[in-house]
């Protein structure tokens, strides 16, 4: 998955940081449009949004560690589609609200993920907070 961090993501950063007035990220979607990655997105093109692949809370969420310890978000859910309809899943987001919000990251699948009834696809997005 090509993926990016949003800039809204470090604006919500920066006010957690600060006690500002913000929004934890804790929901992921998963959509069928597709669009180059930029730190300008705010929302997916085609997102999802019934049949078990719509907007919902991380099944888990935590932090563990990559280059020191506690640098590294990460947030996973599987989807189930539960209809007879079928989805080509093309990007994924992570969200701070069931709907609408801020996207803390947005990425693309290099191919399609197709989804047929009760077919499942687990997503697990790693963010590193690092210097640079």
């Amino acid at each position: 998955m090509v993926a990016v961090v949003t800039n809204k993501a470090f604006t919500e950063t920066a006010l957690l940081m600060t006690g500002g007035t913000a929004t934890a990220w804790a929901t992921m979607a998963v959509g069928t449009g597709s669009q180059n990655e930029n730190a300008t997105d705010l929302s997916l093109v085609t997102e999802v949004t019934a049949n078990g692949l719509a907007r919902v809370a991380c099944a888990s969420k935590g932090v563990t560690d990559s280059s020191v310890t506690g640098d590294t978000c990460f947030f996973q859910h599987t989807f189930t589609d539960t209809a007879t309809d079928t989805y080509a899943v093309k990007e994924c987001g992570i969200f701070n609200s069931t709907a609408g919000g801020d996207m803390l990251c947005y990425g693309t699948f290099a191919t399609a993920v197709p989804m047929e009834s009760l077919d499942t696809l687990k997503i697990t997005w790693s963010v590193q907070v690092k210097s640079g």
